[in-house]
């Protein structure tokens, strides 16, 4: 957060007045801001999705994999962006993206969000059937 813009984010304390550092997701356009951050940041590699804080990097090869990882490392640097180890992994072939599985140039919904959907017994009565297209 640019420092002239910290005085809109302060709030009283018993400690006095704190401003916050960086932008709290409680802001109603944090989050839009936040994603078009990062498609400003990232939106220039062909190889990147991102939706917020989560960043995929797709490759045909393995050498391919690794050139785009370090240029993506290189522009979230760049940006002064920060990477958590503990939640990054690199070299996937298989990949669960927003409730799909992306791999092998696929794009499928996970199982584990479509069971309950296959699971549903069919209506075998009206009353049944009403309640069923009730939701």
């Amino acid at each position: 957060m640019c420092e002239s813009d910290k005085k809109y984010t302060a709030f009283q304390t018993s400690r006095g007045l704190m401003e916050f550092n960086y932008t709290p997701f409680g802001l109603s356009t944090a989050a839009c801001t936040f994603q078009k951050t990062m498609d400003a940041t990232l939106g220039a590699l062909p190889f990147v999705v991102s939706y917020f804080a989560a960043v995929v990097v797709f490759s045909i090869s393995w050498e391919e994999h690794l050139i785009h990882v370090e240029k993506t490392l290189e522009t979230l640097q760049r940006a002064k962006f920060t990477i958590t180890p503990s939640k990054t992994t690199i070299g996937n072939t298989s990949v669960e993206f927003l409730g799909h599985i992306v791999s092998g140039g696929e794009i499928k919904p996970d199982n584990a969000k479509t069971q309950n959907i296959l699971d549903i017994r069919t209506p075998n009565t009206n009353k049944k059937l009403e309640r069923y297209q009730a939701y």
